[in-house]
């Protein structure tokens, strides 16, 4: 029994990232819109500053992402104008993502089915971000 007089909940710590296969004109589209509405957190990714690096859209966006996560603290921010997607790994090797920590409730297993869709989507999460993590390894060492 849980201390909370057998209720269960999820307590994960997230950030968004690009999904794959995103146009970089789509990303530039968001990234144009969200500086417009956040400055302040657009000025992190500008040449220069902490989280510029890499240079790329993908990296700006999902630096975008977290932080309009950061503020709402629901997964849904992530997924924003369909560009964005959950992950639960720091996807930035050169700077702090934003991120939040979501809270998933649980009463007496009224919501077991979204507990356990929540740990299949934290596996998931961390399966991709293993799988990022080996692929700009794999691309360091070809350099």
């Amino acid at each position: 029994m849980e201390p909370n007089g057998g209720l269960m909940s999820l307590d994960i710590v997230a950030w968004c990232v690009v999904k794959p296969g995103i146009s970089d004109a789509l990303i530039s589209d968001f990234l144009n819109k969200v500086c417009l509405w956040e400055p302040d957190d657009c000025a992190m990714i500008q040449g220069g500053k902490p989280c510029f690096l890499p240079n790329s859209f993908d990296n700006h966006a999902g630096y975008m992402l977290s932080s309009i996560l950061r503020k709402h603290g629901k997964e849904e921010a992530c997924y924003s104008d369909g560009i964005g997607a959950i992950t639960f790994v720091n996807p930035n090797e050169y700077c702090e993502y934003p991120n939040a920590t979501l809270h998933i409730p649980d009463t007496n297993g009224a919501n077991k089915q979204h507990v356990h869709g929540s740990k299949f989507i934290l596996i998931l999460g961390t399966v991709v971000a293993l799988i990022s993590l080996a692929l700009r390894i794999y691309t360091l060492c070809r350099r």
